[in-house]
C-alpha cells in the first residue's frame, strides 16, 4: 500500500479535546482548578444593567385616561421591544397594569415573533 491511513475519526458526540477540556472548566466540572492546581475565582461586581437604548418610553409615568385611535389601550400605554439582559424582551411602558408593566415579557417577544 503507497497509501497511508487515517485513523478513524472520534464518535460524533465527543467534543474534541480542547473544547472538552474548556467545556469541562466553564460548566462548572472543573470546580474552580485547572490543570489540577487551585485557581481562585474573582466575583463579579454587581452592576445595574443599563439598556442599550434610552428608557424614552418611560416618559409617559402619568397615566391617561384617553384611549389610542391608531392602536390597542391607551395613549400612554406601549408595547416597546429591546434588550434586557442580553435576551429580547418587549415591555408595556405604563404602570396602569401593575403585574406586567415595566417588566420584561421575554415569552410575549416569542409570542409577537409568530
Amino acid at each position: 500500500d503507497k497509501f497511508y491511513r487515517l485513523p478513524p475519526p472520534p464518535p460524533p458526540h465527543t467534543p474534541p479535546p480542547p473544547a472538552r477540556g474548556a467545556a469541562y472548566i466553564v460548566a462548572g466540572g472543573g470546580k474552580g482548578c485547572a490543570g489540577g492546581y487551585d485557581v481562585p475565582r474573582e466575583q463579579p461586581e454587581k452592576a445595574d444593567v443599563q439598556p442599550l437604548w434610552p428608557a424614552s418610553h418611560r416618559a409617559h409615568e402619568q397615566r391617561s385616561a384617553e384611549e389610542a385611535l391608531d392602536r390597542w389601550g391607551y395613549k400612554d400605554t406601549r408595547f416597546v421591544g429591546q434588550f434586557v439582559d442580553g435576551r429580547p424582551a418587549v415591555q408595556m411602558t405604563s404602570r396602569r397594569y401593575e403585574a406586567i408593566g415595566g417588566q420584561p415579557l421575554y415569552q410575549l417577544w416569542t409570542f409577537f415573533q409568530r
